[in-house]
Formats: C-alpha cells, structure tokens, sequence
C-alpha cells in the first residue's frame, strides 16, 4: 500500500425474486464510510424467519461501520487485549435495544448476519457471523477471507441478536502488504454463485475479475452499472436478496497487475482506453493493443 494510494468503495442490493413475488421487502444491507486511506463497511443479510429484521440489517450495518470508522485507533489497540466480538455483539445490541424501545419487538425479531471491513492506513479487521462470504483478491489470486458458517443443518446459520452470538463472531486483525487488493463482502444469495461449500472452494470468478477491474479504474459513481450487470447475472442462478460491496485500494495503473499485463503497456492514456472499452463493452481500437484486448475479452471485461 503506497502513499497515493486511497479506497474507492461500491455496493448493491437488490430484492430477490422470491421476495418479489411475495410481496416481501429485501433484508439485505449494506453500509460504507470511507475517507482517503480510511475504510469502514458493513453487509448484512437479515433472518428470513425474524418479523423486523430488514431494519435490524440496516441498523447493525450503520452501527457498526461508523463506530469502526471513527474508534478504529482504539479498537486496533484494544483488538488483543479486550474481546471485540463481545464489543460488536455490545453496540449491535444496544442500538438494536433502542429500536425496541421506540417500536417494539424482541432481540430476535431484527436478528441479522454481518461482515464488516475497517482498515485505515496498511491497519485492517474483518469481522464476520452468519453466512455471507469474504473474498479477497491480490494479484491474480483470489482467496476466501472469512467463510460462512452454517449451523447444524445447510439452511441453518448465526445471528446478531442471539443470546450467545458472541461464540459465532470471527474476528481476525491483519497488515495489507500488497500495493493493490480488491476485497468483496457478499451475502449468501451471492455468495453461491462463487463458492462451493461442499467443496469449499471459489469457482466461476469472471465476473469479479470484472469488478476488480472496473473498481480500479471508476469512481464509486461509475460503479452502478458494471454491479448491476453482475447482478442481472447472479439472478440467473438465485432468487434470494442479492448484496455485495467492492472495497479497492491502488491507482489506475495497478489494473496491469489485475489484467497481468506488463506495467509498462499501461498508462493514463492506455487507462482511459479501457475505461471506455469497458463502457461501450467492446475491444479497444487498433492492433497495438490486441494483447490487452485478449486479456479484457478474457476477463469478460469486454465482448
């Protein structure tokens, strides 16, 4: 992670098709702060099975990414020394309290998964209870940052809310080394259609070599519709609530690492090229530029 380099952050939620033809909300959330070389985001998928747990979502995500956005000194020092699962259940419950207070219900009414991600400077924590699944891509490397954890049967998972929640909430603290990385929080309507629990393994990633991509080369703005294209994909195969955020840190010319061009072919110029190749979904123009049109096509970054 070098000094010039800032997060640009993205996220959708869409309700899910069964939610649609019922007639129900989506229960998804998402929530993000960042600032320059400080990052703090929240996904959350609420209960199929809890009354109010579309608000409990939206509730435990802002809690807890701004808490970790504006304490994230303290709760860096404290990460080893205090239990911050039991911290997170504290705030998510305490606000979920209020809640109650004002409009009813029980704890469990508003249960809800959670993946956060707060980072400032090369500083991060990861924090994770339920189902969902965190991706983190380096390089050429994707790998799985935090796993879903079901209960004792595959449709069984943990919530914020529970009484012992705290037993369920992984949390783990750890340096960013790499120049570039691009991280993906899902919930589980997304998250099967990249990793097999069975086989425990991430599969069929063009898409997100796609969204890794695009978050390097667009501002947060420009992300809708690359995330909307990989939605009307994802829907194909799930008609749960879909939700993802896309967290990346680098510059432009940390796409060649992503494309596994030679940085030298890469340059304002050439990147300006690829964001509207990408846009107009066709290969950029000219024979000098067939070997990163291969790797674009390749990608499914363009047709």
């Amino acid at each position: 992670m070098e000094e010039n380099q800032n997060w640009r952050v993205s996220g959708l939620v869409r309700r899910g098709k069964s939610h649609q033809r019922h007639g129900k909300e989506c229960q998804d959330a998402i929530f993000m702060l960042s600032e320059k070389k400080r990052v703090s985001i929240a996904l959350s998928d609420g209960a199929g099975s809890a009354k109010l747990s579309s608000i409990g979502s939206k509730i435990v995500t802002e809690t807890l990414s701004k808490a970790f956005f504006n304490d994230f000194e303290r709760l860096w020092d404290i990460r080893e020394k205090e239990d911050l699962p039991r911290i997170i259940s504290s705030l998510s419950k305490s606000a979920i309290q209020n809640e109650i207070n004002k409009s009813g219900g029980n704890m469990e009414d508003y249960n809800s998964t959670l993946l956060l991600f707060a980072a400032k400077g090369k500083r991060a924590i990861m924090a994770h209870i339920g189902d969902g699944i965190a991706i983190l891509k380096e390089k050429n490397d994707f790998k799985v940052l935090s796993k879903p954890e079901n209960g004792e049967f595959a449709n069984q998972t943990f919530f914020i809310g529970e009484n012992d929640c705290e037993r369920h909430i992984k949390v783990q603290s750890f340096i960013i080394e790499r120049p570039s990385m691009t991280l993906f929080l899902m919930s589980d309507g997304a998250e099967k259609c990249y990793y097999s629990r069975a086989r425990d393994e991430l599969f069929s990633l063009n898409s997100l070599e796609f969204l890794a991509a695009s978050s390097m080369l667009f501002d947060s703005n420009m992300m809708s519709s690359p995330l909307e294209r990989t939605f009307d994909e994802i829907e194909r195969f799930s008609d749960d609530d879909i939700s993802m955020i896309v967290a990346s840190i680098g510059t432009e010319e940390d796409v060649s690492e992503i494309l596994d061009i030679d940085r030298s072919q890469i340059d304002q110029e050439t990147c300006r090229k690829i964001r509207r190749a990408i846009r107009q979904q066709r290969p950029i123009d000219g024979k000098s530029h067939s070997r990163i049109n291969k790797k674009l096509i390749k990608s499914g970054l363009v047709k």
